[in-house]
């Protein structure tokens, strides 16, 4: 059963291809360069994360947890690498990231 190909915008550490490749076991299409307009970077802090996240990253971080998060920003760009990976790799990527672990 083929799964069905998406796009994913990797950016702070996502944005290597090494990471991608530690996330989800193989290489991934690397389709180049690329930018997200009307959005900008921002550092996240462990404060910032909604729970259970936070607690799971502090066991592993304690207090010192910092990541980057895109939130809108008019006349703004973000930076980052875009990657073709399948639904169940995006999935993988999603636990990584710890998506919808509220």
């Amino acid at each position: 059963m083929s799964q069905q190909l998406k796009y994913l915008f990797g950016y702070g550490a996502d944005r290597e291809p090494d990471m991608i490749k530690a996330i989800i076991g193989h290489n991934a299409l690397d389709m180049g360069e690329a930018t997200v307009s009307g959005y900008g970077l921002y550092v996240q802090k462990l404060a910032d994360i909604p729970l259970p996240a936070r607690t799971i990253l502090q066991k592993s971080w304690g207090n010192s947890f910092i990541s980057y998060v895109i939130k809108p920003l008019k006349g703004s760009k973000v930076y980052g690498r875009l990657f073709s990976i399948n639904s169940v790799e995006i999935k993988q990527v999603d636990i990584w990231e710890l998506v919808d672990c509220n």
